[in-house]
């Protein structure tokens, strides 16, 4: 395992412990892969899977921990689904840009209502200044977070 690696799994480790219980008894496969994006996650029936891109190497670890807890949202969300529905919408995911959005939009809100608003409102500054959509407004971000705290 390269040091890239080793530097993901312990971040993911204490994010795990701290963010996501759900997560801490299950088996999470961290690769690294030459791709256009930045992670990727996905939920085979044997275990959980982030492949994070090289693109990663070399970022400030902030970046590197708010990309890893949005993922670790997306496979809180899937483990909630089930392995066959988390399947047939990767299908769907595939072929549809609004539903796309969609899945984006639910691991935003799901980081911020686990306490990391202020870390979407920076992955949405980031995604605008590299020309990519963010599914969140500042001001609904901002709104969730102001909500999220009342509780």
């Amino acid at each position: 395992m390269n040091s890239y690696l080793r530097g993901y799994e312990k971040i993911l480790g204490r994010l795990i412990k701290k963010s996501f219980p759900r997560l801490k008894d299950k088996k999470i496969y961290l690769k690294e892969k030459d791709a256009p994006w930045r992670a990727h996650v996905s939920y085979f029936p044997w275990g959980l899977r982030i492949l994070m891109s090289y693109k990663l190497r070399g970022l400030p670890k902030k970046i590197t921990k708010r990309v890893l807890i949005h993922e670790l949202c997306h496979l809180e969300i899937f483990l909630k689904w089930g392995v066959i529905r988390t399947n047939l919408n990767f299908i769907i995911y595939l072929f549809s840009k609004p539903y796309r959005k969609d899945l984006e939009r639910e691991a935003n809100m799901l980081m911020i209502k686990k306490g990391y608003g202020k870390l979407a409102l920076d992955a949405r500054k980031d995604n605008l200044k590299r020309g990519i959509d963010y599914p969140l407004s500042e001001k609904e971000i901002k709104g969730y977070i102001k909500e999220n705290n009342k509780r």
